[in-house]
């Protein structure tokens, strides 16, 4: 004899079944308009444009740590007891991670220093928006100056860091999309 909950389950699909079958039986997928449309779209790609995606790492935890030396080695996290926005590199050691709330992050960090957002004192329920990343189209200089998207990539990393002591992440490739993508993979 099977449980109430088993049967319910089994009614639920059964019902879902009968559902999909009347729903697709009178108006079957048409898989000719399908691929009509992805020839269509394959054929407008623009795969000639460098794209490159610039993200600063750890990037609010950098810029407080320059506006505060004494931080520099310590880890530390900008946010507060209910959320952390970024940890420092010596704060991830201990498995410290955006997004996660302060009280864990004590557990696995006792000595984690707190440094509160100016975005705190004028809105305790902020949501962050991207301020550290960027999309650029770099075919132009790329064609100008004769080098390759991972050539600019590599110069504009090492420019940023020389210039604020910050370290930046990149990824290239011929779409915003796909560079975001490689980036998060490969982490560049």
């Amino acid at each position: 004899m099977e449980s109430s909950s088993e049967l319910d389950r089994l009614l639920f699909f059964e019902q879902a079944r009968k559902i999909f079958e009347a729903t697709y039986a009178s108006n079957p997928f048409d898989t000719d308009v399908a691929d009509k449309r992805i020839l269509e779209l394959e054929s407008t790609r623009d795969l000639s444009r460098i794209r490159l995606h610039v993200d600063m790492d750890a990037f609010y935890a950098a810029v407080e740590t320059l506006s505060n030396p004494l931080l520099k080695g310590k880890p530390m996290a900008v946010g507060s007891m209910s959320m952390i926005s970024i940890a420092n590199y010596e704060a991830r050691k201990f498995g410290v991670r955006a997004a996660m709330t302060g009280f864990i992050a004590l557990k696995l960090c006792p000595d984690l220093i707190f440094i509160p957002t100016v975005f705190w004192d004028y809105d305790p329920n902020f949501m962050a928006a991207s301020l550290d990343e960027a999309y650029l189209d770099i075919t132009k200089v790329c064609e100008k100056r004769s080098i390759t998207g991972v050539e600019i990539a590599k110069e504009l990393r090492s420019r940023v860091y020389e210039e604020t002591g910050l370290i930046c992440s990149a990824g290239v490739a011929p779409n915003r999309l796909l560079a975001k993508v490689l980036f998060s993979v490969l982490g560049t």
